[in-house]
Parts: structure tokens; sequence; C-alpha cells
């Protein structure tokens, strides 16, 4: 800032400088002609004559002017571009500070090469994920089958123990006939026999 500050007086002295110079030149040109005007009076008419010193330094003011405008244009231009080059190189220890962070190269490849290694063995357990699943399905529709046999074979077995029990009811009553068949026998029996003296 020292630097800009220094240019900006050297700016100002020199535009002074200026100023001083165009001012002399003014009133030496205004001795000039008053030595060369006696000769030209005649030539020059009264306008410029009366108005043209004014003229030729209110010209002279409006360059200085100018000049200075642009210094002080300049010399701002100047700081902002310092105060920018300031930033640029805050931004760039920032981002040399982020890329020291950043992965390596072989090391992104690396660990992409083992991304891609397990997503192919994911693809091979989907094929084998397809296999099991029809497994699945064919194992879960024996299951169905397999249970509306039990389930009629429950139903026969119910059935025969139904049949079993009017058998063995039919066996109890054959039993039970054949009991008293041979009582009926036994009592015809004696009835047939004669009864003896006694």
């Amino acid at each position: 800032m020292a630097e800009n500050r220094n240019e900006q007086r050297a700016l100002q002295s020199s535009d002074g400088a200026t100023f001083l110079a165009a001012e002399t030149l003014r009133s030496a040109t205004a001795v000039g002609e008053a030595a060369g005007a006696a000769k030209s009076e005649e030539r020059v008419s009264v306008f410029w004559r009366v108005f043209g010193a004014n003229l030729l330094s209110i010209v002279a003011l409006v360059i200085i002017t100018l000049c200075q405008h642009f210094n002080s244009s300049l010399s701002e231009l100047r700081s902002d571009l310092g105060h920018l080059n300031e930033d640029l190189r805050k931004e760039l220890s920032r981002v040399n500070e982020t890329n020291a962070d950043l992965l390596k190269k072989e090391e992104f490849s690396f660990r992409m090469k083992s991304v891609w290694d397990g997503m192919k063995e994911l693809r091979e357990g989907l094929a084998s994920i397809a296999g099991l699943k029809e497994r699945a399905t064919t194992t879960d529709q024996r299951l169905k089958t397999e249970e509306e046999e039990h389930k009629e074979l429950v139903r026969e077995i119910q059935r025969l123990r139904e049949l079993k029990a009017g058998q063995d009811g039919r066996i109890e009553m054959v039993g039970e006939l054949q009991r008293l068949r041979e009582r009926l026998a036994a009592v015809e029996g004696r009835q047939a026999l004669p009864t003896r003296p006694q």
C-alpha cells in the first residue's frame, strides 16, 4: 500500500507540475502577444484577443482534470488488482491444501477396482439367488401338495377309524351272537337230555 501512496503522490506532483507549466505557457503567450500585439492587432479579431487566453487556460484545465481523473482511476485499479491478487493467492493456498487431502490416482483406481469386483460378485450372486428362488418355489409347491395329501390321508384315517369302530362293533355283536348261540345250544342241550330218575 505504501508503494501505491508513493505513486499517487508522484502523480499528484506531476499533475501540479503540468498545471504550472500550462500556466507558464499561457502567461508567456500573453506577454508574447502583448509584444506582437502591435503588429498583429490588425490580423486577430477582438474576440480572440479578449477570450483567447481564457479559452486556452480552460482547455488546459480540462486536460489536466482528465489526466488526474485517469490517474486516480488507474491507482484505484492497481489497488483493486493488488487486493484481487492477494485474494487469489489465499484461494490458491486453500486449493493446494484441499488437493493434499484428495486421493491419489492409484489409490482411487485401486478402490474403484475393488468396488467393481464387488459388483461382479453381486451379479454372480444374483444368478445363484435366482436358482435358489426357483428351488424355493418348487419346494413350496411340493410342500403344498404334500399338505393336501396329508389332509386327505387324515380324512382317510378318520374314515377308516370310523369303519373299524363299526367293524369292532360288528365283531362284538358277532362275538355276542356266538355266546348267545352257545348258551342257546346249552339250554337246548339240557332240555333235550332226559331227566334221570333219582
